[in-house]
């Protein structure tokens, strides 16, 4: 592999969490880990025309279409994990697609210079010939697949507070459009909370931001707070010097 061979490395690390799940549950396959229609879950809300728009700002039917079809091959078995190996380099895989390879190539480019990135791309040089693609990654798509198989093996092997098959495919029906998963670890509990608070008839009143607004609110979130804590720790040393200099004035009349 060429260019960004850290793509391999993240597909090794994707698969190593897919058989700790596998372990977890002992006697199963990736398949009844990650069957098509438990896939089907996070494919179809992953591809809708609203999260592709407000969430990956896709905005043009043609651009929507590349990117479903892109997702379902990044997805189209169970140990895929969003990942997608490529024969015949842009121009073959843009034939498969019904895709001008120019406009795959500039597509491909766009969402990878993306932060965070849409796909992550993987080169391979043989010999003299000039570089072609090899590997496609949906970082996004990865990380719900191994979300959901991880999850999957908590109910399986019967895990305390794991959760119910209901709230496995309503997170996911919730939360894919919104971008990155909860943690694995979730209890019930905490996932009825969730859900509650996602469904709440106060949360369709508020704002909801994703995407690149969500990043940016977060970004300026944090940099209020470290405003904030800058002032609070100036604010501490000026009432400190102050203190020290009262305390100061008492020594020195006393003293006197």
């Amino acid at each position: 592999m060429g260019t960004n061979f850290t793509i391999q490395i993240d597909q090794a690390d994707a698969h190593r969490c897919l058989n700790r799940a596998l372990n977890l549950v002992g006697n199963l396959t990736a398949g009844d880990l990650l069957g098509a229609n438990t896939r089907a879950h996070v494919i179809r809300p992953m591809t809708e025309p609203e999260t592709a728009k407000t969430l990956f700002g896709l905005r043009q039917s043609s651009t929507h279409r590349l990117w479903r079809a892109l997702v379902k091959r990044c997805a189209d078995s169970p140990r895929a994990l969003g990942f997608l190996r490529v024969d015949g380099g842009l121009r073959g895989f843009g034939e498969e697609l019904g895709c001008d390879h120019t406009t795959l190539s500039r597509n491909l480019k766009t969402w990878e210079t993306r932060h965070p990135p849409l796909v992550v791309t993987g080169y391979q040089q043989r010999s003299r010939a000039p570089e072609s693609l090899a590997l496609i990654q949906i970082p996004l798509l990865t990380e719900w697949l191994l979300w959901t198989a991880e999850v999957w093996a908590r109910c399986f092997s019967q895990q305390p507070d794991n959760l119910s098959n209901t709230n496995i495919v309503d997170i996911q029906r919730i939360f894919v459009p919104r971008g990155m998963p909860p943690s694995s670890d979730i209890t019930r509990q905490d996932a009825v909370k969730l859900l509650d608070s996602a469904n709440s008839p106060d949360q369709s009143h508020k704002e909801v931001l994703v995407g690149v607004d969500l990043v940016n609110r977060q970004r300026l979130e944090e940099r209020i707070q470290q405003l904030r804590e800058k002032r609070h720790a100036m604010f501490r040393k000026i009432r400190r010097k102050g203190y020290e200099q009262r305390e100061a004035r008492r020594h020195a009349t006393a003293a006197a």
